[in-house]
């Protein structure tokens, strides 16, 4: 049976995300302390202590997302986990990149640093929304 490793998107960030990795595991708290360092600080406050209100914010959302996702699948390799392939939804596609080695945590947090700014001013420009209907029957 493959293995697959599935990083997600913009929306599944919570307040105190990785803050348990980063006490618990060494390998995640590496990773974290590397996205910390090439983001420039402040990063993982947000993440361990931010409000939702805070985490909702695309250009530190992203980012923290990246960090978090990549320290969880270090964290689970250091305890024997492997994956046959990677994939990610949105944002969580650098997450899948970075695991399978086409560039390192310094460079994914990075263009995702980017990625997350230059799609908060573009929201800022063109306001809209985004809109899911569940739950509803086939007819």
């Amino acid at each position: 049976m493959m293995k697959t490793a599935i990083f997600p998107g913009q929306g599944s960030q919570a307040p105190g995300m990785g803050l348990s990795l980063y006490e618990t595991s060494e390998h995640a708290k590496a990773i974290l302390d590397r996205c910390e360092a090439a983001y420039g600080g402040g990063l993982l406050d947000v993440c361990f202590h931010g409000s939702a209100d805070d985490l909702k914010d695309t250009a530190i959302a992203q980012p923290a997302l990246f960090a978090v996702s990549v320290a969880a699948f270090h964290a689970a390799a250091a305890r024997g986990y492997s994956a046959d392939m990677v994939a990610g939804h949105s944002v969580g596609e650098y997450a899948a990149l970075c695991v399978a080695g086409v560039f390192d945590v310094e460079t994914g947090i990075m263009l995702v640093k980017a990625r997350g700014r230059a799609m908060a001013a573009a929201a800022a420009a063109n306001p809209g929304g985004m809109a899911a209907v569940l739950g509803l029957d086939a007819a």
